[in-house]
């Protein structure tokens, strides 16, 4: 026996209906993510990239809320170190070169738009790394950061929702 939306009570119609776009809902937020190299995430409404490297280590830049942010997961710290609240500012690593941001609640600063600059150069073989008090992460890859960051420039992650 087949039932066909229109046949059956508009209680039960739109019951089916609601839980069809949910499913549809759900569906889309799961392919809305997508990868480049090393790095997954969403530069669309809802900018977010992270990669992990083999300690387990996260590493996300973000633009959301009028700011660039630079986080931090590890095994030991489950919850996010954030370089707007570190014990002391974090440096990252890009190769060798380092890109310290400042100690503030506020990433509007100038090294925070030389390091979002930077990163866009990155290439498949360059090496980043979180440095801070109370931690030293291991090397991440930067493959395919660049690509990630392409159609965004700072101006436009600062004005980001």
């Amino acid at each position: 026996m087949t039932f066909y939306l229109p046949d059956l009570k508009p209680q039960l119609r739109t019951v089916i209906g609601g839980i069809l776009i949910l499913f549809s809902i759900s569906a889309h937020s799961t392919i809305a993510d997508e990868q480049w190299g090393d790095w997954y995430g969403s530069t669309g409404m809802a900018w977010d990239l992270s990669s992990n490297n083999a300690q387990g280590e996260t590493l996300m830049f973000a633009c959301h809320g009028g700011a660039f942010h630079i986080r931090m997961t590890t095994p030991e710290y489950r919850n996010d170190l954030m370089a707007d609240d570190t014990i002391s500012p974090v440096t990252i690593l890009i190769n060798q070169s380092s890109y310290e941001t400042e100690r503030s609640n506020v990433s509007h600063g100038d090294n925070y738009q030389l390091l979002f600059e930077q990163l866009k150069k990155t290439t498949q073989n360059d090496t980043l790394q979180w440095v801070s008090s109370p931690l030293t992460s291991a090397l991440f890859s930067a493959n395919g950061l660049a690509e990630a960051m392409a159609d965004t420039d700072y101006q436009d992650c600062i004005e980001h929702p």
